[in-house]
């Protein structure tokens, strides 16, 4: 991101700007908690929540805006970029979850029981998710990043290194089962829709806890909505017989039989 005297965000981050972005990335995961003293401010506000005196405070410096302004160029420039900050997760030391899950997804899996490895890593995905406050920030934050095209970039990159790792995980998995996927469908599109499926998932898990809990219960298999979904998904992409066709030809023919 860039602020207004237009210096790029990697010539600001040196030991003090680290250090405040990761103060700031902590106070925007405790407002997406609702540990806010004094209760969360509306929507709208997620980042304006962030005052530069308590942060500097924090870091165990005086309240002097100067120290933020100095390398950003403005306040608002420095919040911008502690969302950013936040979403690359350039402030945890380990790899994040999904990255962890998709590379340990073929281990261990039976070619013969590949539907148990996917329920079980759907089901730790989405709760892991679910617990992590930060998980809900580029839902808060999509104009944000529309109107910052370089930090758009970088957590697009970000986005498409934990896709890359799911990506190759569902190449070996398509090797380790035996089963190609349908004309027109390939890796790179069955990891770009389900992690669109995910986010909403992770957005209205959230919002309606019982309604998908219900959904869990009232269904034939007792499994979640998510992993269903995710099953039926990778049913209709996956192309058993071999014939080459896609799921719309095969959908048209069923139905008009």
């Amino acid at each position: 991101m860039v602020g207004r005297r237009g210096r790029p965000a990697a010539d600001r981050r040196d030991k003090v700007a680290v250090l405040l972005l990761n103060i700031a990335t902590r106070e925007i995961d405790a407002f997406l908690a609702g540990e806010n003293p004094g209760g969360a401010p509306p929507l709208p506000k997620v980042l304006g929540h962030l005052d530069p005196n308590a942060i500097l405070v924090k870091a165990g410096y005086s309240p002097d805006n100067r120290m933020i302004t100095s390398r950003w160029g403005s306040i608002d420039a420095f919040r911008a970029d502690a969302a950013v900050w936040a979403l690359a997760r350039n402030d945890r030391p380990s790899e994040p979850l999904p990255v962890r899950l998709a590379t340990g997804l073929t281990d261990g899996v039976d070619p013969r029981r590949p539907v148990d490895a996917a329920i079980r890593t759907a089901d730790t995905l989405l709760g892991e998710l679910v617990a992590d406050p930060r998980s809900y920030l580029i839902a808060h934050l999509a104009p944000l990043l529309k109107d910052h095209p370089e930090g758009g970039g970088t957590v697009a990159e970000g986005l498409r290194a934990e896709q890359r790792h799911w990506t190759d995980a569902y190449a070996q998995l398509m090797e380790l089962t035996g089963v190609p996927l349908r004309a027109g469908w390939t890796p790179e599109r069955v990891t770009l829709t389900l992690q669109a499926m995910i986010t909403g998932f992770v957005i209205h898990q959230r919002v309606q806890p019982d309604d998908f809990e219900y959904a869990r219960t009232s269904s034939y298999d007792k499994i979640s909505l998510f992993a269903d979904s995710v099953i039926t998904f990778v049913l209709g992409v996956l192309d058993f017989d071999a014939d080459g066709r896609t799921p719309r030809d095969v959908l048209a023919e069923r139905w008009s039989s």
